[in-house]
């Protein structure tokens, strides 16, 4: 990690007369010196490379939570690639991700809460129909592209919980299962400072609930991504 050659690229983008990002990719970025890359560039990545495999995908939850205070206006921390879709492209028809759906799901929804920048790092052309679901999902992306105060929440097993804040009074609440096992789950959303019957939308499956608690049934490695708005 090399200060004085990231602060002269700095200056230089800035005298330059046009917008440009600054980002870096110094394998996994020191946390001590985080001050430092939000002052001076506009993303950099946490980890070293990033590929389709759930070791590491439960690894990004701890990097995650040491970086989201520093998630910000103008830089953020970077998760690195999204590697769904067919990827490798060694021979003519490529390597489809070893992440399952629901490991998918979960990348995508730690990802658009966290506010990692989305690049996606698959074979375009040849995306099928479940991996394009996952790039045009808009409430996914809106979360990615305007929420706020994403943050981890809690930990309780095999369970973690983040939640962030929307526009219009709403919330998102992301539910992970990183077990082997079916988890049955349900809390009160008290812990958003919510002492009112709510309405609540899973983004991946449409699914509504009304009422105190949100109830879910998380599969192994998946996730259920609730948009929640007060009912008045």
């Amino acid at each position: 990690y090399h200060k004085q050659e990231i602060e002269a690229v700095h200056r230089a983008i800035d005298g330059c007369g046009r917008d440009m990002v600054l980002s870096l990719s110094p394998g996994a970025a020191p946390l001590a010196e985080a001050a430092h890359l939000s002052a001076h560039a506009n993303m950099w990545r946490m980890t070293d490379d990033f590929w389709d495999d759930w070791a590491q995908l439960r690894k990004m939850f701890d990097y995650c939570r040491d970086w989201f205070p520093y998630v910000g206006e103008g830089h953020w921390p970077d998760c690195d690639m999204i590697p769904a879709g067919v990827l490798r492209l060694c021979n003519e028809d490529g390597h489809k991700t070893e992440f399952t759906h629901d490991e998918q799901l979960t990348l995508m929804s730690l990802w658009a809460i966290f506010r990692s920048p989305l690049m996606f790092g698959g074979d375009l052309p040849n995306n099928d129909a479940f991996t394009l679901s996952l790039l045009q999902n808009e409430d996914v992306i809106g979360i990615n592209r305007s929420s706020v105060g994403g943050r981890e929440v809690y930990r309780r097993g095999n369970e973690i919980v983040w939640a962030a804040n929307g526009t219009g009074g709403a919330y998102y609440v992301a539910r992970f299962n990183v077990g082997e096992a079916e988890l049955h789950s349900e809390f009160d959303p008290v812990f958003l400072g919510l002492d009112d019957e709510i309405a609540a939308r899973e983004l991946w499956t449409g699914e509504k609930q009304k009422g105190r608690t949100i109830c879910s049934v998380i599969p192994p490695h998946g996730v259920r991504l609730y948009k929640i708005m007060v009912l008045v």
